[in-house]
């Protein structure tokens, strides 16, 4: 008997089967897909998080780094203000002082113009009358037997001798004065740093400020005078 009278329908059958196992293949094979795409996903969503988390990490030191360098910036500006301020003073007083020599020079060419005079009036008259007249002077005194006066030149030494002694005097004065006030600037000197180390030993007299940025490895510290 043949076998595709007894079973008609084999042929069918199988090919149903076959249809079957090939759905049934496929679905698993997109649910595998499915389920690796899955994984996949899951694993870049990790991978970026942990990107996400490393960057915001570093967005946050380098938020805190800029805030650190905020305070630094505001205390240094306040420094170069208080440095100005301190340059514009003594600039006044360099002034002050550049004026004073200006008007020293105008008045040592006056004095030399003064003294040019004087040493023209003292000539003239030394040589036109002081000298005549006491040419007559000793004649008539050796006439009666007197001496003669002194030399004229004899009393310009003595005068000379007299302001060069006075100046001399005047200028030792001024020596003890000058040491003087050296020791009590110097002692004075002595007493500020000693209220100073004092001052630091206390925790005062400038600023820390924090490790900010990779380029600084240390505190920094800024003494505000």
């Amino acid at each position: 008997m043949d076998n595709n009278n007894i079973f008609p329908n084999k042929d069918k059958f199988i090919n149903e089967n076959e249809i079957e196992n090939q759905e049934n293949e496929n679905e698993n094979l997109d649910k595998f897909n499915e389920f690796k795409n899955k994984l996949l996903f899951f694993s870049n969503l990790k991978s970026k998080e942990k990107e996400y988390n490393k960057i915001k990490s570093n967005v946050l030191t380098n938020w805190e780094n800029m805030k650190s360098e905020d305070i630094i910036l505001n205390d240094l500006y306040n420094e170069r203000n208080q440095l100005i301020l301190e340059y514009k003073r003594y600039e006044s007083i360099l002034k002050d002082v550049q004026n004073d020599i200006f008007r020293i020079e105008s008045i040592i060419v006056e004095s030399k113009q003064q003294r040019e005079q004087f040493k023209k009036q003292v000539s003239m008259q030394t040589d036109i009358e002081l000298v005549p007249l006491k040419d007559e002077i000793d004649s008539m005194r050796i006439q009666i037997q007197l001496p003669q006066l002194p030399p004229i030149d004899s009393e310009k030494d003595k005068l000379t001798s007299n302001y060069l002694t006075n100046r001399l005097n005047e200028e030792r004065i001024k020596q003890q004065q000058q040491q003087q006030n050296k020791l009590n600037q110097s002692s004075n000197n002595n007493n500020n740093n000693f209220i100073d180390n004092n001052s630091n030993n206390s925790g005062s007299g400038g600023i820390d400020y924090p490790n900010s940025g990779s380029k600084r490895g240390r505190k920094k510290r800024i003494s505000l005078s």
